[in-house]
């Protein structure tokens, strides 16, 4: 599905981070804390991005470049914007950017439960690598991510 409305996408920075938590909070059993977003912005391989529609926060991705490397550590779009195109709207700025940086490859892990994430993953070119069990925790116990790549 297309997103229906316009956004924009901008470099996060530390007064978007309060709005971010909010949305995390919502979305992730274990969310990330403030202080965890802060420390990311603080790295300086860190590639952060805010994605707003009307104004207000609607998403967030944060990664880092390391060695030609992209690693994307955490993504979110608040529940009220799912499936509207706005993760893939992200993702593509993300790739571009990390491409512009000199990255060769970019690596994820993500929930092998989240089908819509890995539909999004899949159809902008990542392949599955491998999984990490018991990675991740749920309310019923642990769950494994799933390990994608896709060469830039």
């Amino acid at each position: 599905m297309q997103s229906e409305e316009k956004y924009s996408i901008i470099r996060m920075i530390p007064e978007h981070i309060k709005a971010i938590v909010s949305i995390e909070k919502e979305i992730q059993y274990e969310p990330w804390t403030e202080s965890l977003f802060l420390a990311e912005l603080r790295q300086p391989q860190a590639l952060c991005f805010t994605l707003t529609v009307r104004g207000s926060i609607a998403g967030y991705v944060c990664s880092n470049i390391i060695h030609g490397e992209l690693h994307v550590n955490n993504i979110g779009i608040a529940p009220s914007f799912q499936n509207r195109g706005y993760g893939t709207g992200l993702m593509v700025k993300l790739l571009e950017e990390a491409r512009e940086r000199g990255a060769r490859i970019v690596h994820l892990e993500v929930r092998e439960s989240n089908f819509s994430a890995l539909h999004l993953y899949r159809k902008l070119g990542f392949r599955v690598r491998g999984r990490r069990p018991g990675y991740y925790s749920t309310p019923s116990g642990k769950e494994d991510a799933i390990l994608m790549s896709l060469t830039l």
